[in-house]
């Protein structure tokens, strides 16, 4: 076998010199594994930096599949939705994403503010247009439907 480059992790190390040896296997990867990082805690080693609480849970306690439930979706599952209703809100104040997008809102700079209005204002006008139109679509339907019928008497 080739030697193994020594950046090399050395569980991998371990691993591959204990396959020489089958027999000291496990407990050369139970050594190995004590003395570095489990890749399981890795992302969240990663994910530290965040600022709201990270959500997992397994979702077999709420009725679920048993499938791993991540981020901040919510299950309804056999619950129904009052209940997932006040989990996720649950979640909310736990992670505080109120507040952040409070704190986003906050420190909006005055021209982005402006733009924003604008575009929301536009796009509510847009909406209303686009009411009128489809109002006056109702209305064309059922006056062709009511001359048909009239037509049909005649």
């Amino acid at each position: 076998m080739l030697p193994l480059p020594s950046h090399t992790p050395s569980l991998f190390r371990a691993a591959a010199s204990a396959l020489r040896q089958p027999t000291t296997f496990l407990s050369t990867i139970f050594q190995a594994s004590t003395a570095v990082t489990p890749p399981a805690t890795l992302p969240s080693n990663l994910t530290q930096l965040r600022t709201f609480k990270k959500h997992t849970w397994d979702s077999d306690h709420i009725g679920g599949t048993g499938t791993r439930s991540r981020g901040r979706s919510v299950v309804v599952g056999n619950r129904g939705p009052t209940e997932a209703y006040f989990q996720l809100r649950r979640i909310l104040d736990e992670s505080d994403a109120r507040g952040l997008v409070r704190y986003q809102s906050r420190f909006e700079r005055k021209h982005d503010k402006k733009r924003r209005k604008r575009r929301e204002k536009e796009f509510k006008l847009f909406l209303g247009h686009i009411k009128t139109e489809v109002k006056k679509a109702f209305d064309l339907k059922n006056r062709s439907q009511i001359d048909a019928k009239q037509y049909k008497e005649i």
